[in-house]
């Protein structure tokens, strides 16, 4: 039997999860849920959750089968996210491997050995094939990752990825069919996640909430 593909987001006010199962003719939803909490769950630059937090998740867990495959997104303030321009439409995996490891030194501003560092293919929208699309490098502080882990880890959850907020919604709108030159908002608490059209080089910022309109917080953030 195929196991559930939970998939968890953890922001300031709480939680949301959602799991499906794989079936013959497409999925099937399983569960979801949403835990708010009184006090923010996130701080220190992530390198802390709430005790609260983290007993709602460990009861979450603990309701759910033995066997799961879970899907994390760090907070995207906490992600450094640079593209890079494929040099060929065909560049191996290998090539590709090397090409981010010689680029991360140039993209971000810290040193490599204080960052966890992985890296996707974004094919080009289009069919045209000569071109290459982009690769999208994320990099966090190992701390960071180290420490989400340990403390998940700590009530039974072992993320099987690792993702980020921006790349999930651009994926959610692809598969959703969304027009390829939507800008993508995504409200969270608080703020606000604006992310690049799927037709233009990948590109995100978070921006606060406040009383402008949405044509003037995009406006802000240009």
């Amino acid at each position: 039997m195929h196991i559930w593909q939970v998939g968890l987001d953890i922001q300031e006010d709480g939680f949301r999860a959602l799991a499906v199962q794989p079936r013959r003719y497409g999925w099937q939803l399983r569960h979801w849920h949403y835990q708010p909490v009184s006090s923010p769950a996130i701080g220190d630059n992530a390198l802390r959750l709430s005790s609260e937090i983290l007993e709602a998740l460990s009861e979450w867990r603990r309701n759910l089968p033995r066997r799961v495959s879970i899907r994390i997104a760090l907070p995207a303030e906490v992600i450094l996210q640079q593209s890079i321009k494929l040099p060929e439409p065909s560049l191996p995996p290998q090539e590709q491997e090397w090409l981010v490891e010689s680029s991360v030194s140039k993209l971000f501003p810290l040193a490599a050995r204080e960052l966890a560092v992985d890296y996707r293919l974004l094919s080009p929208i289009n069919s045209d094939r000569s071109v290459g699309g982009e690769i999208v490098v994320s990099a966090t502080r190992r701390s960071v990752i180290e420490y989400w882990e340990s403390e998940l880890a700590g009530i039974d959850i072992f993320p099987d990825i690792i993702d980020t907020a921006p790349c999930v919604l651009r994926y959610m709108a692809q598969l959703g069919g969304v027009p390829t030159n939507s800008l993508l908002i995504h409200q969270l608490y608080g703020k606000h996640l604006l992310v690049s059209p799927l037709e233009h080089p990948f590109y995100y910022q978070v921006i606060p909430d406040n009383p402008m309109t949405v044509s003037e917080r995009i406006g802000q953030a240009s």
